[in-house]
């Protein structure tokens, strides 16, 4: 790090780096030239270096400094680089790195190019730690190589525009350790081409062993992995069922625990920056909420034109309020230590967005906060619970009550049932289905949880009935309900 002059330190825009003066071999003054956009004058720094050994590691400081031999020439931009980092080491095969930098590049320099020197500058980092990584043997890997070695899949750098499926043969062949599992399964570079890939085509289940795998099934499990993402909220319950659709995954994982944090990991970027965007369930639901509340709106209209029925308009309109005020409620337990956060969920409750609001932030996987009570998936259950108590039953309940009272069957008010009978349905199959394939829940109640089965194709398919089910239990008992209210209100 002290060489200045090594070859794996010069850059493009170098025009001349060299050692002013060395003093002894942990003190130099060393003197560094820039090259900068014809436009702008060059820059160059002046500084002195010094390194010591501290407890288990060392400490490397740069700090800048005039020296009668450099003086500031005509035409260049004097800046001043100021730096310190400290390596300390954690055990036998890790260590960790703090590195601090402030760099004045003397004058004004547009924010991009000065963006662009601070990020190749604090990069350094990133390149010590991909070189040593790129060492580690596979018996070394911990869940930690898992981690970093998924983001290097996602984001491997190098030419511009170069999509990163394209180079997941070179990120395999740099590191010792995913070399030495591809020359032992010898289909993992095309797995994890179409893995990074992320393309949406038909969920597909392999029921091959491990050992027997075939590139062409390798592949084919790879792409399975975006649908299976597609389906959940989350990265780790999308993981989960498509590993259980896989029986080789399975095997793949038990035998190294690190693949799994990698496949997370991947999974977890390719959800930040899918195509298709929030999840089609969850945006599902949202909008059949807003369908749900407009529809309502629209028949409380009705009810209102006419004398027979706007008292029944302002039970309608009761029940809205009252889903609001429960969501309120929801929103001061969460959010009661941050009222600002508060003020804007409030505005979001008002304007019956509060259901889309929380599915989007279900969706970008946003994590819970200090103030928050439970974490986003929990909130958007209870939104839902909060539109299916006070909204969604009842208000399907009275609509069938007016309709066989009335004899209102304008395509208005059927229109309305049905879509309140599909929200609740739909509100209670997706929590029942999230429920039960959250693999943290079926791993500590397997009795319980679990009925849902892995296959692909039946996860979909077995959703659809569930919301169909919800939706035609509620329609027979408010039906049943609104006549018995018909014969005898007591």
């Amino acid at each position: 790090m002290l060489d200045v002059t090594k070859r794996c330190g010069k850059y493009a825009d170098d025009i001349e780096k060299s050692v002013e003066k060395r003093a002894n071999g942990h003190n130099e003054l060393v003197y560094t030239q820039k090259r900068t956009p014809k436009i702008i004058s060059d820059r160059d720094f002046l500084g002195r270096v010094v390194w010591k050994k501290e407890g288990e590691g060392f400490v490397l400081v740069t700090s800048p400094e005039e020296s009668d031999s450099r003086p500031i020439m005509n035409g260049v931009v004097r800046g001043k680089y100021l730096s310190a980092m400290r390596i300390k080491r954690e055990n036998d095969g890790e260590a960790t790195i703090e590195y601090v930098l402030q760099i004045d590049f003397g004058g004004s320099l547009p924010t991009w190019l000065t963006n662009s020197y601070v990020s190749s500058s604090a990069g350094y980092v990133s390149e010590i730690q991909e070189y040593f990584q790129e060492l580690r043997k596979m018996e070394e890997y911990d869940g930690e190589d898992g981690r970093v070695l998924g983001v290097r899949l996602m984001h491997p750098g190098g030419e511009k525009g170069k999509k990163p499926w394209r180079t997941v043969r070179d990120v395999v062949e740099k590191h010792k350790g995913l070399r030495e599992l591809g020359e032992e399964h010898e289909w993992l570079v095309g797995f994890l081409e179409e893995v990074v890939r992320g393309r949406l085509v038909m969920s597909g289940t392999v029921h091959t062993k491990l050992e027997c795998l075939s590139e062409m099934e390798a592949r084919k499990i790879g792409r399975s992995l975006m649908p299976a993402l597609k389906q959940r909220k989350t990265a780790l319950a999308g993981l989960h069922q498509w590993k259980m659709q896989n029986a080789s995954m399975v095997e793949l994982f038990e035998r190294y625990g690190w693949v799994e944090i990698m496949m997370l990991e991947v999974a977890q970027e390719v959800m930040n920056t899918a195509p298709w965007g929030l999840m089609w369930r969850v945006c599902t639901g949202a909008t059949l909420s807003v369908l749900d509340m407009v529809t309502d709106v629209v028949v409380i209209v009705g009810y209102m034109g006419e004398e027979e029925t706007r008292g029944y308009g302002y039970s309608l309109m009761g029940m809205l309020a009252a889903s609001m005020v429960l969501q309120m409620l929801g929103v001061f337990v969460q959010h009661r230590k941050k009222p600002w956060a508060m003020a804007k969920e409030v505005l979001v409750v008002i304007t019956s967005m509060k259901g889309p609001f929380d599915a989007y932030k279900v969706c970008t996987n946003q994590k819970m906060e200090e103030h928050h009570v439970v974490d986003a998936k929990m909130e958007l259950v209870g939104t839902k619970c909060a539109e299916m108590i006070c909204e969604s039953i009842p208000g399907c309940l009275l609509q069938l009550y007016v309709i066989l009272k009335v004899g209102d069957t304008s395509k208005r008010a059927v229109t309305s049932v049905v879509i309140s009978a599909l929200t609740t349905g739909f509100s209670s199959g997706s929590v029942s289905y999230d429920y039960d394939t959250d693999p943290v829940k079926r791993k500590n109640m397997p009795d319980f949880y679990g009925y849902i089965p892995d296959e692909g194709i039946a996860r979909p398919l077995l959703l659809v009935c569930m919301t169909l089910n919800s939706a035609l239990l509620l329609l027979v008992r408010a039906f049943s309900a609104a006549m018995l209210l018909l014969v005898n209100k007591r």
